[in-house]
């Protein structure tokens, strides 16, 4: 009996446990081993020998930037969560938002939404919505620093396109 109820008790902690993850844990537990959080120094200067180094080392965008891309085509955090949470399950080229050199150099994304549960797919896509909440053009960029600039800008187009 005693055997029966710490068996009941190590399932119930470890289920408890597993919904008290966070969308940072998630990100750290299933992301981090491709994405880095941010851009790494030298990103922001195409085409200089810091921006390849870097380029090099990278196995994913940084997820600031891929959040940036989502949040240019789909700027409410229900379009922003529906589109990760799919992606992420079910990627494909015709999804991919803009900069189709950063699947050329990077490859297409693994469908590792399909290891995660929904909640985690949930929580990384909200969390990736709220941790990069000012970041809707990229931060170094000064080309495009007042609002009908970064209204006109599109992906693929200018630095904050990616180009």
């Amino acid at each position: 009996m005693n055997k029966l109820l710490l068996l009941i008790a190590s399932i119930l902690l470890t289920t408890l446990t597993l919904q008290a993850q966070t969308g940072a844990e998630v990100f750290e537990n299933k992301c981090v081993s491709c994405h880095v959080k941010m851009p790494p120094e030298g990103m922001g200067q195409r085409g200089t020998p810091a921006h390849r180094e870097a380029m090099m080392k990278m196995k994913a965008p940084p997820m600031m930037k891929v959040a940036m891309k989502v949040k240019m085509a789909h700027q409410s955090k229900e379009a922003f969560v529906a589109f990760v949470t799919d992606y992420i399950q079910n990627p494909s080229k015709e999804k991919v938002l803009c900069n189709p050199k950063a699947v050329e150099h990077f490859g297409l994304m693994p469908a590792i939404g399909k290891t995660m549960t929904a909640q985690e797919r949930v929580q990384i896509a909200e969390w990736m919505y709220d941790t990069f909440s000012g970041q809707k053009t990229c931060s170094a960029c000064t080309s495009c620093s007042s609002e009908s600039k970064k209204k006109e800008m599109k992906c693929g187009q200018g630095k904050c396109g990616g180009k």
